[in-house]
């Protein structure tokens, strides 16, 4: 019923329950003032800072699901423009599932995505670089917000060896 036929769609990251993710949801319409319909896709996070390998599990698991959601999303909604707003972890699957719903559809022109807001990105920096030229194929904007002081970064940094694509010690990648 919104006057633009917008809707955005929020994939929540670690450690994050679905109470969480919700609350986050509705906090994110709310302070930008969205005039459509806010969509929280929440995969099942441990909820937890010790769950943070259950999550990356998990999260893997949750990217064809979310694949098929967004291509019927795209196919069904009617809205005139969708956005997709990923935190963390969730940044993974986001990306993940947008690279495989381009490899699927061979880059058709008819998905097309308006705009992909990731804040604070889980994701090894190399392998965003790598995604990044096949996601623009279905999504017209990217937005990376980036911290050197977020926590869960810099102990993903330390785990994984490499650093990530939030992260912006020593440099944005």
């Amino acid at each position: 019923d919104s006057g633009r036929k917008e809707v955005f769609v929020f994939v929540h990251g670690y450690n994050v329950t679905f109470a969480g993710a919700a609350r986050r949801t509705a906090e994110l319409a709310y302070h930008l003032g969205f005039n459509g319909v806010p969509i929280l896709y929440s995969w099942p996070s441990q909820g937890k800072l010790a769950g943070y390998l259950v999550d990356e599990t998990n999260v893997e698991w949750t990217t064809p699901h979310l694949k098929e959601f967004l291509a019927e999303l795209a196919a069904r909604s009617d809205a005139q423009a969708i956005h997709l707003i990923a935190h963390s972890m969730g940044a993974r699957a986001l990306t993940t599932a947008l690279r495989q719903l381009v490899q699927d559809r061979q880059g058709a022109s008819a998905l097309r995505f308006k705009e992909l807001v990731l804040m604070a990105p889980d994701i090894d920096a190399d392998v965003l670089k790598s995604q990044v030229q096949e996601i623009r194929k279905v999504v017209d904007r990217i937005t990376l917000y980036a911290s050197a002081k977020d926590r869960a970064l810099i102990w993903s940094k330390t785990m994984h060896g490499y650093p990530r694509a939030g992260d912006t010690r020593p440099t944005v990648a």
